[in-house]
């Protein structure tokens, strides 16, 4: 089974010919019931309201379609309250044209906090036993941190998300579970110019240099996906050293200070009168770290 976000995603996935299950994870309305029919799609469910509109638009096709019913056991996102949960499982249950696939759930702290986890569990064990789930009902609750660290909570399947792209959900178990990133974003630097000190750069001039600086234009922005809010905070790689970004990212440029890696790389770092050569790169994924490092830049600038 693969799984998918939307609508929109599970039918781009049924028009480039996949045949295979696909388990929407994310909330529907109630108007998307015929495209999810139409698609073969496996939703998400867990009010009696949206059971209902896939129910009728299952019936019009004359089909059968599979749910995946869900509990909210913490996460407090999405799924059916612990204190609902069986009075919308026995509504939906009756529903003809519905076939309740698997029952689920999801960790909101699988990463860092053992004890609330457990505490999921215990509540969706307790629903599994309440409505004494027939045994051909498949379970999952484990997603990537969870899969991980919580053999007990595998199941029937486990839900890997951050796994896949190589960025690893629990950094303490690193040296035990090898992750490979899925991919490297790199730019060539474009551009080197000596800025003096006291001197701004980039819009604003938000950043002042400290002291004489190096500074190298590198050709990526937040039109390319560079987030607006690195500015200031970001940092790059160029060989093997972190450069930081300084000043605001502009739509197609960042600059970054590599005024340390001039003084000890000297080779690496033109002068600003001549163009860099293709060797000088910069990097902005890291393996295993890139994620953590953008997130805790922002969350040390939410903060100051």
């Amino acid at each position: 089974m693969l799984a998918v976000a939307s609508v929109d995603e599970g039918r781009e996935l049924r028009e480039s010919g996949v045949q295979k299950p696909i388990l929407l994870l994310s909330a529907l309305l109630p108007a998307e019931a015929d495209a999810v029919v139409e698609s073969r799609l496996t939703p998400t469910v867990w009010t009696h309201e949206l059971a209902r509109a896939l129910d009728g638009a299952a019936q019009k096709r004359d089909s059968k379609l599979k749910i995946h019913f869900k509990i909210d056991s913490g996460m407090n996102r999405l799924g059916a309250h612990p204190c609902e949960a069986a009075r919308e499982w026995e509504v939906i249950s009756r529903l003809e044209n519905l076939e309740i696939e698997a029952v689920y759930t999801h960790f909101a702290r699988a990463d860092e906090d053992d004890d609330f986890s457990a505490v999921q569990l215990a509540r969706f064990d307790e629903f599994c036993t309440q409505i004494e789930l027939p045994p051909t009902i498949l379970r999952h609750a484990a997603n990537s941190a969870g899969a991980l660290r919580f053999p007990n909570a595998h199941f029937d399947a486990v839900r890997t998300g951050i796994a896949l792209y190589g960025a690893h959900p629990c950094p303490e178990l690193a040296p035990e579970v090898k992750l490979k990133p899925v991919m490297t974003w790199r730019a060539r630097i474009t551009a080197l110019r000596n800025v003096a000190r006291g001197a701004g750069v980039s819009y604003g001039s938000t950043w002042i240099a400290p002291r004489d600086s190096r500074i190298a234009t590198l050709p990526v922005g937040y039109a390319d996906g560079y987030l607006r809010s690195l500015s200031n905070c970001g940092q790059v790689l160029i060989g093997n050293h972190i450069a930081p970004v300084v000043g605001r990212v502009t739509m197609d440029q960042i600059l970054v200070d590599v005024t340390e890696i001039s003084a000890n790389t000297s080779s690496r770092c033109p002068s600003a009168e001549k163009s860099p050569p293709p060797s000088v790169r910069s990097r902005f994924w890291r393996p295993h770290r890139g994620l953590r490092d953008a997130a805790g830049a922002l969350h040390r600038r939410a903060n100051n």
